[in-house]
C-alpha cells in the first residue's frame, strides 16, 4: 500500500473536525476537571512512574463537611469562592499524593462521576479508554487572518479512574506507563499546516514543551 493511500485511509478514520476535544478542546462543567496542584510536572513524572494519587475531597476532608454533605450544597458553597481563594482555602491541606480538583461549576464529584462512569461503559463495550488527563495545550487557528482561536492537548496519559463507595475517595492512577502525543492533532498539524511534532521520548515534560514551542515559533 503506497503513502498516499494510507493518509486517504488515516484522515477517513481521524475525525479533524473542531467537534472533537483533541482538535478543539473547550471546558464543559460536566465532563472536564482540572487539577490545580500539585504543579504538573510532579502529576505527570508521579503518573507514568505508576504512583496512584488520590483525588482531594473539600467535602470530606474540610471544616465544612456537614455544610457540603450533598452536591448542591458543595456546588453552592463554591460558587461564593473565586478560584484563588478556592486554592487558598485548600491547596494547604493536601497530603502526599493528593490533588486538588477544580471544575468550572464549582463542584468535583459530578465530573469525577460523570467521566468514570462513562469510560467504565465504554471499555466494557469496545475495550477502549477514553479517560486521560491532558498535559499542555497549543492554541491554534485556522489561518493568521483568522479571529477564533481553538486549543489542543499536546500530551495525553491514559487513566483509570476508581473508588470503592459512594462515599469513599476517588484514585487517579495511569492505565499504561507511557505519555503519548495527542494522534490526531499532530496529524492535522502535519497535513494541514506542515508542522512535524516529535513523539514524546521519555525527555523531561517541561523539556517537550520547550522542543514544541521552539517548533511552533
Amino acid at each position: 500500500m503506497d503513502k498516499d493511500t494510507i493518509l486517504k485511509l488515516a484522515k477517513l478514520l481521524l475525525d479533524l473536525g473542531k467537534s472533537n476535544p483533541l482538535v478543539n478542546f473547550r471546558d464543559r462543567k460536566s465532563s472536564t476537571l482540572e487539577f490545580i496542584t500539585p504543579d504538573y510536572e510532579e502529576i505527570f513524572n508521579k503518573l507514568i512512574n505508576n504512583i496512584r494519587f488520590e483525588v482531594f475531597n473539600p467535602n470530606i476532608e474540610s471544616d465544612k463537611y456537614d455544610e457540603l454533605n450533598d452536591e448542591n450544597n458543595e456546588s453552592e458553597f463554591y460558587n461564593r469562592l473565586s478560584k484563588q481563594d478556592y486554592i487558598d482555602k485548600f491547596a494547604n491541606q493536601l497530603k502526599k499524593n493528593q490533588l486538588l480538583p477544580y471544575s468550572l461549576d464549582k463542584s468535583f464529584s459530578k465530573p469525577l462521576k460523570l467521566i468514570s462512569k462513562k469510560a467504565k461503559a465504554t471499555i466494557q463495550e469496545s475495550g477502549v479508554n477514553i479517560s486521560y488527563l491532558a498535559f499542555g495545550f497549543i492554541h491554534w487557528k485556522e489561518s493568521e487572518e483568522s479571529e477564533v482561536n481553538f486549543k489542543a492537548p499536546i500530551l495525553l496519559v491514559p487513566v483509570e479512574i476508581s473508588n470503592n463507595s459512594l462515599v469513599s475517595p476517588f484514585y487517579i492512577s495511569a492505565r499504561e506507563d507511557e505519555a503519548v502525543l495527542n494522534p490526531t492533532f499532530s496529524y492535522k498539524l502535519a497535513n494541514e499546516f506542515n508542522i512535524e511534532l516529535p513523539e514524546f521520548d521519555g525527555v523531561s515534560i517541561s523539556r517537550y514543551f520547550d522542543i514544541v514551542e521552539n517548533i511552533l515559533g
